[in-house]
């Protein structure tokens, strides 16, 4: 579960890394999109990565939070299962790189739609 979660947080983070570096390698003219990137780059924005992010965040969170309920209640003798706080935990940790993913890829996208204009404008 351990080894499930750190690949997860991994695979998550290089979907990311690798669509700034397409919105990039587009702003300096190196190349096109492709059929993925020109989806997220079309439907993605801060808001919608935010409410996703809070979301993630939420749900992990308050997962969490009911296992040390149930902790708790049972006298502090009874400790949740190993894989259910590695979940919780895990979708909290990917709700928050969602909601500061969203900052920068709203960051990129909007600089690189200035970059456009300029270039378009000469």
């Amino acid at each position: 579960m351990i080894a499930s979660a750190l690949l997860a947080l991994s695979g998550y983070q290089l979907i990311f890394i690798g669509l700034f570096s397409a919105i990039y390698a587009r702003s300096m003219g190196m190349v096109e999109y492709d059929r993925i990137t020109k989806l997220i780059a079309r439907f993605m924005n801060l808001d919608r990565g935010l409410l996703l992010g809070i979301f993630l965040t939420s749900l992990g969170f308050f997962y969490i939070l009911l296992l040390i309920r149930h902790w708790i209640d049972s006298g502090f003798r009874s400790l949740p299962m190993l894989n259910q706080d590695i979940f919780g935990f895990t979708v909290f940790i990917l709700g928050l790189q969602t909601i500061f993913f969203s900052f920068f890829l709203s960051l990129a996208l909007e600089s690189q739609n200035k970059m456009a204009a300029t270039t378009a404008v000469k």
